[in-house]
């Protein structure tokens, strides 16, 4: 259908800058997306793009939308991932456009929107003046909180004093990361007195085009490291107590949450602000506990009160769309997860199955029910024993899974997931993530953040000494022992004490402590979701999420002593380097646990910024190398392990399960990094891929009555001086 109308015209005059050509307006995907109940509403969703599609050289966004009355309206771009060559550009992006919704369509029945290959000029978000006031204004919106000894604390979430940062920025939306700690309105000095501060947020704020709606993803920590020592801002706590956190807003504007869990109180009115608990004060008088670089996350969005029905489309993701497979008229595939040209799902750009023998219904119903039956359990803290979540909610929080970090299953050990949400272009399916990933992440009590917001980099904390630089910690996941460069054993503890001795401490306290962080042999519980936010959303947070946990992998396994004397960790990569250089070509030590550093590092890798790729392309070389050259030529194998729960221990072995992880995620760094941009390494990495793959699938790892690789197999004697299985 042809534009039409003034608008129409001009669209077509001022912003749609198209070649005029028939090519130039060509169908090149769909965004499927449930129809709101507004008319008018930002559709939003990514596409897998080939190469050289964005960012342009002439700087204008590559595509528009088709209007559900037949006008081309202009699209915002945006970066999701990224190809291995910087000059291809991304490969993944995400397209905003303003529509409105089809007249013959029904509310939550499915619609798809055109994405044109017509390109548009870059603008600025037409921010209506209430939202610019709260934005520009001090003092707005911020948050509040309380010690044990009754000391305020506060941040101003718009204005953080840690730093800022431009995520997102057209013609639909604005989104800054503002990062910062709670400090005191009045220092107080003394064993009664205040810390230099409480925790730490980073607020993504995103505003929206003619919207009076700002949008709050936060992520709250105990988790700042000392890498300044001129500042006491990032100066490390003990672990943390207060007793509420608080919003405070402009008069006028309410906040709306995407979910009403139980510690989340309702607004009040004080001196002109609207007072939103966060977390509410525990009933008993005792204190909240956020541990040692704990972590929680909240999403909401602030608004007017005369604009609750149009902010709720906002904050159930009501506009998300998804890429879906398809021809247009010139019979070309559509750019989709689907399109063998396109296919770039997650590090190892994996092209996604099709569905349809269950059908886009059927699992677009398993999808809601599983969203509304988690919900529930979060909302109202149900204590009914069911896993994952076989505990009642603990304060602020509500962690997913048994507390121990290695839970010994294969549940939710998925190397790929997300397929079901894209396949159904279901808003509940996604929305389930962001519930999984926000509970998950109340246990992963491993952050390590810088003040601006920036997770912490092995590279800041290398020393160089007399002849070699090295890593002052024995450190895998967190410090282990010994010395500590982050100071979180030198925090100061007397407001702990007190609340210990004032028996102030809450009666969750220990059942969160008991919670472990997922352990590295088992991220993938914790990155899918993640994962899944990020391809699917663009979900900055969620991104940011994967980023800290790539580098907390990377100080765990890394190529540098521990000491100046040249000593270094067992499990890490320098000891397995020198292992592998003494006995080359015979199998090590290297499974499921660098198998999910590696995949973290890869996807953190697609998505980074181009400083952070440079500085992080030596350690996947090292890695390339060490697989490469540890690996037994005869066989194929990676791993031989010595685990006595493996042939009783009587032989350096391979489990098959680890093998494939180990498989898949060096299929990420070859994807993600190594394709193109390293010839030497590209075909180094190919070939241990490959063998590996051949040895799975021959004997003597194939089991022909089983159909299957052995679970286990003796791959090599435990002396390394003797040869491996051949």
């Amino acid at each position: 259908m042809p534009p039409t109308g003034l608008r129409s015209f001009f669209l077509a005059l001022g912003a749609c800058l198209t070649a005029g050509s028939v090519a130039a307006q060509e169908t090149v995907a769909v965004l499927e997306v449930a129809v709101p109940s507004q008319q008018s509403f930002i559709l939003r969703g990514t596409i897998p793009v080939p190469i050289n599609t964005f960012p342009r050289a002439d700087g204008l966004m590559p595509f528009s939308v088709r209007d559900a009355d037949g006008t081309v309206v202009p699209a915002q771009v945006e970066a999701v991932s990224h190809y291995p060559v910087a000059e291809h550009g991304c490969d993944v992006v995400e397209v905003l456009a303003r529509v409105n919704a089809p007249s013959d369509v029904p509310p939550g029945n499915l619609y798809r929107y055109e994405i044109l290959d017509a390109t548009c000029t870059k603008a600025p978000p037409a921010l209506t003046g209430i939202v610019r006031d709260v934005l520009s204004t001090p003092g707005m919106v911020t948050m509040h909180s309380k010690d044990p000894f009754g000391h305020s604390y506060e941040l101003d979430l718009l204005h953080g004093q840690g730093g800022r940062k431009m995520l997102k920025r057209g013609r639909e939306v604005r989104q800054v990361r503002h990062s910062g700690v709670l400090t005191p309105t009045q220092p107080v000095a003394g064993s009664n007195g205040t810390l230099p501060h409480l925790m730490g947020v980073h607020s993504y704020v995103t505003a929206f085009e003619n919207e009076d709606v700002i949008a709050f993803d936060l992520r709250i920590h105990n988790a700042v490291v000392d890498a300044d020592p001129g500042t006491p801002l990032d100066d490390p706590m003990a672990d943390l107590y207060f007793d509420r956190i608080e919003l405070r807003l402009p008069a006028g504007w309410l906040m709306l949450s995407d979910v009403s869990d139980p510690m989340l109180g309702g607004p009040g009115f004080n001196n002109g602000y609207t007072e939103v608990p966060l977390v509410l004060p525990n009933a008993d008088g005792s204190m909240h506990f956020l541990p040692q670089q704990a972590q929680f996350q909240r999403r909401f969005v602030i608004t007017t009160f005369d604009n609750i029905s149009r902010a709720r489309i906002i904050l159930q993701e009501r506009g998300l769309g998804f890429a879906q497979a398809g021809i247009n008229s010139n019979n070309v595939r559509y750019f989709s997860w689907w399109n063998p040209d396109t296919a770039r799902y997650f590090a190892q750009r994996q092209r996604l199955p099709d569905l349809d023998h269950i059908g886009q219904g059927s699992v677009r119903v398993e999808l809601e029910n599983k969203y509304s039956e988690y919900r529930h359990y979060l909302e109202t803290g149900d204590t009914t024993p069911i896993y994952p979540l076989p505990h009642s909610t603990l304060g602020w929080a509500r962690p997913w899974g048994n507390p121990y970090g290695g839970m010994t299953s294969g549940v939710e050990i998925h190397l790929y997931d997300g397929m079901d949400v894209a396949y159904g272009a279901s808003n509940e399916g996604y929305r389930f993530h962001q519930l999984k990933h926000r509970m998950y992440s109340d246990r992963m009590a491993d952050a390590l953040f810088h003040l601006d917001g920036e997770p912490t980099t092995l590279s800041h904390w290398l020393i160089q000494g007399p002849n070699f630089p090295y890593v002052y910690m024995l450190f895998y996941q967190k410090i282990l022992f010994g010395n500590d460069p982050f100071g979180f054993s030198f925090a100061p503890t007397f407001q702990a004490d007190y609340v210990q001795q004032a028996g102030l401490r809450p009666s969750y306290q220990a059942e969160l402590d008991g919670f472990e962080p997922i352990d590295l042999q088992h991220l993938g519980r914790y990155l899918n979701s993640a994962k899944i936010l990020a391809w699917l959303g663009n979900d900055a947070l969620a991104k940011d999420d994967i980023l800290m946990q790539a580098e907390v992998g990377r100080l765990s396994y890394h190529s540098y002593p521990t000491e100046s004397s040249g000593n270094t960790i067992v499990s890490g990569m320098l000891a397995a380097r020198q292992l592998v250089d003494t006995h080359p070509h015979n199998g090590f030590s290297f499974g499921r646990g660098q198998a999910w550093i590696m995949d973290a590092m890869a996807c953190a890798y697609s998505m980074g910024s181009s400083a952070w790729r440079n500085e992080s392309r030596e350690w996947f070389a090292q890695i390339v190398d060490l697989a490469h050259d540890g690996q037994i030529l005869c066989s194929g194998m990676i791993q031989a392990e010595h685990n006595y729960h493996w042939l009783g221990g009587s032989h350096r072995a391979r489990n098959s399960v680890e093998q494939a992880m180990v498989d898949n995620a060096l299929w990420g760094v070859l994807e993600s990094v190594h394709m193109g941009t390293d010839p030497e390494r590209e075909v180094k990495l190919a070939l241990t891929i490959s063998r590996s793959a051949y040895g799975m699938i021959q004997y003597p790892a194939w089991d022909s009555i089983g159909k299957g690789p052995w679970a286990i197999l003796a791959v090599a004697p435990l002396n390394y001086d003797e040869p491996a299985y051949c």
